[in-house]
């Protein structure tokens, strides 16, 4: 379908309902709870673009939300896109490659240093880097098995500014990092507080449970077998998986990919999936 009467805009909480329906379509696997939370969580860290037709009808849609980004003393602002879709009847249209240059455009008039997204597939990925996205940045998966569950008086849960200072001090040891804002980390801890773990004195490890598998999203251990036992316990699992900077080892390979718009990235740079909890 061509529709030519349409415009490009940041959607607000009237388009909901369809913003909502477009989701569960392009991502059926999402819960009806996790699609709600996401739009509550939306309005407040950031913002959603959208093609919409004259008649009010949504075209296409992303969330871009606010990360921080730290290369070396300088601190800058990028937008983290998620849940980029269209809707069937205008797919092969080139409207999200519209969409994606207007995004583009209002970051760079908004003093935003650049987008990052972490593409599904390859097929997404090769579709991505046609379309701006040219940096990679690197980071494996891995999946730590056949762990015992004796319990650890080691780890507990961590408190919101504990938590916070601990992943500071964290990020202080990396030249380059792009990770959530503060305001974003708020929205994670109070629907995460009881998946993120206090591990010893001075460790933490932020966790999520998809489909029964419990996944670290970050964790400032870096003996991640050590990190695995003590985890696995917890959550009474003999599995635990974990996405990482590419320097550790990793059964595979994922790419998160930058476009600037007007900051480039080293190529070292650290990031982690938090988003996907």
């Amino acid at each position: 379908m061509t529709v030519d009467n349409v415009q490009l805009t940041i959607a607000d909480e009237r388009y909901d309902p369809q913003l909502k329906s477009l989701w569960r379509t392009a991502f059926p696997a999402d819960s009806g709870e996790f699609v709600d939370y996401f739009f509550d969580v939306i309005r407040n860290v950031g913002r959603v673009f959208a093609i919409v037709t004259d008649g009010g009808e949504i075209v296409s849609m992303l969330s871009l939300i606010d990360y921080d980004m730290r290369i070396g003393g300088d601190l800058h602002t990028v937008g983290y896109i998620y849940g980029a879709a269209t809707a069937p009847g205008y797919r092969g249209t080139g409207r999200m490659a519209e969409l994606l240059d207007h995004t583009a455009d209002w970051c760079r008039d908004s003093g935003f240093a650049g987008t990052v997204l972490v593409p599904a597939d390859d097929g997404l990925r090769r579709y991505y880097e046609k379309h701006g996205f040219t940096c990679k940045i690197k980071m494996s998966q891995h999946t730590v098995s056949g762990l015992s569950l004796k319990q650890s008086s080691e780890v507990c849960s961590c408190g919101f500014d504990r938590f916070v200072q601990m992943r500071g001090e964290y990020l202080s040891g990396m030249d380059s990092a792009i990770y959530p804002s503060q305001e974003v980390y708020e929205c994670f801890y109070k629907k995460n507080a009881d998946k993120i773990l206090k591990i010893g004195r001075h460790h933490y490890a932020f966790c999520s449970i998809i489909e029964d598998k419990v996944l670290v999203r970050e964790t400032s251990m870096t003996d991640t077998d050590r990190a695995a036992a003590i985890i696995a316990a917890h959550f009474g699992t003999d599995e635990v998986g974990f996405t990482r900077p590419l320097s550790d080892c990793g059964d595979e390979i994922i790419y998160a990919l930058y476009r600037s718009a007007g900051v480039d990235i080293p190529d070292d740079i650290y990031m982690n999936l938090m988003i996907d909890w």
